[in-house]
C-alpha cells in the first residue's frame, strides 16, 4: 500500500507580518489582523492624498487585492476590514466537519 503525504509550505510570495505592519504604519495607516480557520487575515487601512480611504488585504502574507472606499463615506473601524471570506461548498458534497 502507498501513501502521500502532504506538506504545506509558506506561499513563495508571503510578506512577513512584521512586514505588513511597519509598511502600514509608515504610509500612517492602521495594520489590522485575526486569524480564522488556520489562515491570517491582515489589512492595511490608510488615507490617500486626496482623502479616500484604501484597505489592502492579505491572507497568510499574501497580497490579495485593496477595497476602495468612497470619499465621504465614515473611515474602516476596528477589524471590520478584516474578514475571512464566506466559506464555498461543492454542491453535492457534505461541508467538512
Amino acid at each position: 500500500m502507498l501513501g502521500a503525504f502532504v506538506l504545506t509550505a509558506p506561499a513563495a510570495n508571503a510578506i512577513p507580518e512584521g512586514t505588513i505592519k511597519a509598511e502600514c504604519k509608515d504610509a500612517g495607516g492602521t495594520y489590522n489582523t485575526s486569524t480564522s480557520g488556520g489562515q491570517r487575515y491582515s489589512s492595511c487601512d490608510y488615507k490617500d492624498i486626496d482623502g479616500g480611504w484604501h484597505s489592502d488585504q492579505y491572507v497568510n502574507g499574501e497580497y490579495t487585492g485593496t477595497i476602495d472606499i468612497e470619499k465621504g463615506a465614515p473611515p474602516p473601524t476596528g477589524k471590520t476590514s478584516v474578514a475571512p471570506p464566506p466559506p464555498v461548498f461543492n454542491p453535492g458534497m457534505a461541508p467538512a466537519r
